[in-house]
């Protein structure tokens, strides 16, 4: 999901996550921030991936895959970072029902 901020308002942590939307109230923390339904409602629609049997859980000659091709479902991660192999990031994932949101 990209939310575009002006510089006085920019959060200064990381700028990719691969969470769903829960951000608080700027004027009440303890409620929810009037557009995080409408954002997770985004997300759930075009950032959350789903395992296809015929493409993402067949590896070399049509073998059957644990876990998807493509790294899904993500274990939680508090920092973006390098995975075990090098060659793919893991973002942050706080919570059980970020392990299929695509960044």
């Amino acid at each position: 999901m990209v939310i575009w901020w002006d510089e006085e308002t920019a959060p200064n942590e990381q700028k990719i996550s691969a969470e769903k939307p829960r951000f608080k109230d700027p004027n009440d923390q303890t409620k929810p921030h009037p557009m995080t339904d409408l954002w997770r409602e985004a997300v759930l629609i075009i950032q959350i991936h789903h395992c296809l049997d015929s493409r993402c859980l067949r590896g070399p000659g049509g073998t059957r895959l644990k876990n998807s091709k493509y790294g899904f479902p993500f274990a939680l991660c508090s920092e973006e970072r390098l995975d075990m192999t090098g060659i793919r990031y893991e973002y942050p994932r706080s919570d059980i029902e970020d392990v299929s949101v695509s960044p």
